[in-house]
């Protein structure tokens, strides 16, 4: 059977995974993550900075330089939104075959015979694999061999819709992630900026001295500090749009040999609700924390250094 165990903790799921697919079954889907995050991360950089320098071309105006014009917390939130919903259209297809290649179980066909005798799942199995044949498409429910697999199994039986299943908790998961983490980001650098400069101005200061120079907003921070923003921003934009992230995946896994079938979003949250209650919108989120804290922290260290680098 495929069906997928019910795992009761991330520390069974592990061992479990371990026990029937060995090490391997642990980078079930590593292959299309790492598209999808490269995909993601650079497109969403290039076109956030993007979107914020027309928006404070727009705000400044002639008034003053466009360069040293500063966006407020809602011109952050806005840019971070509209750059998420570009980058959805052309990375679900990737995010829903990382999906569904990382909850396929290694080894095991994808149909389980649901029908209730073995004559009768024989039957239908090899029925539904003459009409799809008959079709030219793949057999559905066999396990895909990889990420390119995946792409054509999945165009072959499910068509360009196939690619895009999810697409609504797609689009408001990536810009509401990403305008929530942003606008996190951008008000805890400047918070920072300002709390280290005022340290540094009293440590400094002496009782004869001119009035101090004012706060430097733009004061380069530390790795560290930078680090320590795009963790903390990554963990408040986590929480809050986790519940979305459950959806997705729950409606881009595969239909074939499922008992529980989501049809639409709405159907996944009422059906989620009842049998899980509020816990089952944020199951897995401890993993999920750990995977992308460190990601986000690394990934805005870096791209902070090359903007410098660049600019200089």
């Amino acid at each position: 059977s495929s069906a997928i165990p019910a795992y009761k903790s991330s520390t069974h799921a592990a061992r479990t995974i371990l026990a029937s697919e060995g090490l391997r079954g642990l980078y079930a889907g590593l292959t299309p993550s790492l598209v999808g995050s490269t995909v993601s991360w650079g497109a969403y950089l290039y076109l956030y900075d993007r979107m914020k320098a027309w928006h404070r071309s727009r705000n400044a105006g002639d008034s003053v330089d466009v360069q040293e014009a500063r966006l407020s917390a809602v011109g952050n939130l806005v840019s971070a939104a509209e750059a998420g919903a570009l980058v959805c259209c052309v990375t679900n297809p990737i995010w829903l075959v990382k999906t569904r290649l990382a909850l396929q179980q290694r080894g095991a066909p994808a149909v389980a015979a649901t029908s209730a005798t073995p004559l009768a799942a024989t039957y239908n199995t090899a029925a539904q694999a003459a009409a799809t044949r008959l079709r030219g498409q793949a057999a559905p429910g066999r396990a895909y061999e990889g990420m390119l697999d995946a792409f054509v199994t999945i165009g072959r039986s499910e068509g360009l819709r196939g690619y895009y299943k999810g697409f609504g908790p797609s689009l408001v998961l990536q810009t509401a992630h990403g305008a929530i983490q942003f606008a996190v980001y951008e008000e805890l650098k400047q918070r920072v900026a300002a709390i280290s400069h005022c340290h540094t101005s009293s440590s400094s200061s002496k009782p004869s001295s001119t009035s101090q120079p004012p706060i430097q907003a733009d004061r380069q921070l530390s790795a560290a500090e930078i680090s320590l923003c795009g963790a903390g921003s990554k963990v408040i934009a986590s929480i809050a749009t986790y519940p979305v992230q459950v959806i997705r995946s729950r409606l881009q896994q595969r239909s074939e040999g499922r008992q529980l079938l989501y049809r639409n979003s709405w159907q996944a949250i009422v059906t989620t609700r009842q049998r899980e209650g509020l816990r089952g919108f944020y199951k897995s989120l401890a993993p999920s924390l750990l995977r992308t804290m460190p990601q986000s922290a690394v990934t805005l260290t870096v791209y902070e250094w090359l903007v410098k680098v660049l600019e200089s």
